[in-house]
């Protein structure tokens, strides 16, 4: 959930209706591990997935925020940039990664 209140998921494989406050992502080429137990994105893919539907500060924040957590590098970032090629927001993303710094702890950063 994102401070907008919307709950953020994962396409279940089958069309789901738009919903109010439901942001239904779709996983194909998204890769996928186990999380306790669960399957999600990998940091890197959902960093930048996110950040493709973010206005520039916004998303660069997402990216310095997935950079500072430690739980990817920038040539994670990049790849998953890279296997998103196409997407809508991507050109933006890419632009942004070379500015990305895990250093910032926090946006205003």
């Amino acid at each position: 959930m994102n401070s907008s209140g919307a709950v953020h998921v994962l396409d279940p494989g089958f069309r789901l209706r738009p919903t109010a406050g439901l942001v239904v992502h779709q996983r194909r080429g998204a890769p996928l591990q186990l999380v306790s137990s669960r399957r999600a994105t990998s940091p890197a893919w959902t960093a930048v997935e996110l950040a493709r539907q973010l206005r520039p500060p916004r998303a660069l924040a997402t990216l310095d925020a997935a950079l500072h957590s430690r739980r990817c590098t920038p040539a994670e970032l990049a790849a998953a940039a890279e296997q998103q090629k196409g997407r809508r927001g991507i050109v933006g993303v890419r632009n942004l990664l070379a500015i990305a710094d895990g250093r910032a702890e926090s946006a205003m950063e």
